[in-house]
């Protein structure tokens, strides 16, 4: 597990990041990664009771709304076993 310091610095670091609430309930979460061409969408992830609702949809949609807004190349990479 991440610390809460080093958390702090992956968020600092990302060009871009995204929190889903439920209210006051953390439901979803996801980061991008850029330099000044290319983009990387990084730590999508849904809180495991919201699955299917359009959580991750949304976390997605506003990360690549950011990259073409800020006119960056979309690069896609999926960890080994954790596609679905």
């Amino acid at each position: 597990g991440r610390t809460a310091e080093k958390t702090g610095q992956v968020l600092e670091r990302a060009a871009c990041f995204v929190a889903a609430w439920d209210g006051d309930r953390f439901v979803g979460f996801g980061r991008v990664l850029a330099d000044v061409d290319s983009a990387q969408i990084l730590d999508v992830m849904t809180h495991p009771d919201c699955r299917r609702e359009g959580v991750a949809s949304g976390v997605v949609a506003r990360l690549v709304a950011f990259a073409e807004a800020e006119r960056l190349n979309l690069v896609l990479i999926s960890a080994g076993g954790v596609q679905g």
